[in-house]
């Protein structure tokens, strides 16, 4: 894509031009991968406040990545109770620094079971 497509990309998504070149650099297309949505926004995130640059809120991220990333899918992957929203078809490039930063995976929620349950445990 040439300089004038994103230009023109950033004024149909009210984007910063260098946002979407960093997604352009950073990410890919690619068939049978997903990536949870709060990690792309935590990376954009991060984008923003290393380049001064206002960072949008999580909803219109979400437009942006999509008018960058034509035919993305959103699923919710995970157990009952604690699924994600992830964006399916779309990977962090083999190549790119973020693949240094940690995921939001790594955190685990524990659920406690219900008092009804907890009799039986004891």
């Amino acid at each position: 894509m040439g300089p004038t497509n994103h230009m023109s990309m950033a004024h149909t998504t009210r984007a910063h031009p260098e946002t979407i070149q960093w997604l352009l650099e950073n990410y890919e297309t690619a068939e049978g991968v997903s990536l949870p949505r709060s990690t792309l926004y935590n990376h954009y995130l991060r984008h923003c406040a290393a380049n001064k640059i206002d960072a949008v809120n999580a909803a219109s991220f979400g437009k942006l990545i999509r008018s960058v990333f034509i035919g993305l899918k959103t699923r919710r992957l995970g157990t009952r109770g604690n699924s994600k929203y992830h964006y399916y078809g779309i990977r962090i490039k083999p190549d790119s620094p973020l693949n240094t930063f940690p995921t939001d995976d790594s955190v685990v929620a524990i659920r406690q079971p219900p008092q009804s349950a907890q009799r039986y445990i004891q």
